[in-house]
């Protein structure tokens, strides 16, 4: 939010609730085909998340990116003065399966949960759901990791679109370069200032000084198209 509030004071203007249905690159810039009319850009950053590859297969291009549907839970411990935030460290638990957790901010409850669960699905048909399965599954590993007592209050689910090396995805298309691709990686909130000023140099000024060449477009084969 505070980032949406720094763009329209730079004078951006912020087209919400408008679906990007098709992009297509013409002579002049690139065509967006929205649920509000049709726009037109000499370049576009695309940053569509879980649904990039809806808007790069009309131009014979494809990201390999398995999403899934992931969610945290919320536990209250029985005795919450030791999971203040100046007490309890967040932590990763790295192993066959891998958790993580954070102690507690404005609430007495720390938020805990399992990366990459593999709930596969398509990006249209996230329910929202949670699962009760991994809701059990976390709850008896954090039986067993922590000593004390802790109740499950609430579960919420969120969605994850993972590159192959969990890498973030900053780089123009070869055929299109007008056209940049900005993807997270699952992770890239903790970084969007730093991503974002990237992203815009290379739109503004088609270079960036910083090395992104480790974020270039995974292998897929379709490197000709893309």
């Amino acid at each position: 939010m505070a980032m949406q509030y720094q763009a329209r004071a730079h004078g951006a203007v912020l087209k919400e609730k408008t679906r990007v249905d098709r992009i297509t690159p013409d002579g002049n810039g690139v065509a967006i085909e929205t649920s509000q009319g049709q726009f037109h850009a000499a370049k576009v950053i695309l940053a569509a998340d879980a649904w990039i590859n809806n808007l790069l297969a009309p131009l014979g291009a494809e990201i390999p990116l398995p999403v899934m549907q992931e969610q945290v839970t919320y536990f209250k411990p029985t005795n919450i003065s030791p999971f203040h935030e100046s007490k309890f460290p967040v932590w990763i638990w790295g192993g066959d399966k891998y958790f993580y957790g954070f102690p507690s901010y404005g609430e007495p409850t720390i938020k805990a949960g399992r990366d990459m669960s593999n709930n596969f699905m398509r990006p249209e048909e996230r329910t929202f759901v949670l699962s009760e399965q991994l809701v059990n599954e976390l709850t008896s590993f954090i039986d067993g990791l922590i000593p004390a007592k802790c109740q499950p209050l609430r579960t919420v689910t969120c969605q994850y679109a993972i590159t192959p090396n969990r890498q973030f995805v900053i780089s123009p298309l070869k055929r299109h370069k007008n056209i940049i691709v900005g993807l997270g990686g699952g992770h890239a909130f903790k970084f969007a200032p730093a991503i974002g000023r990237v992203l815009a140099e290379l739109a503004i000024e088609g270079t960036t000084k910083e090395d992104i060449s480790t974020f270039r477009i995974p292998n897929t084969g379709l490197e000709s198209k893309l």
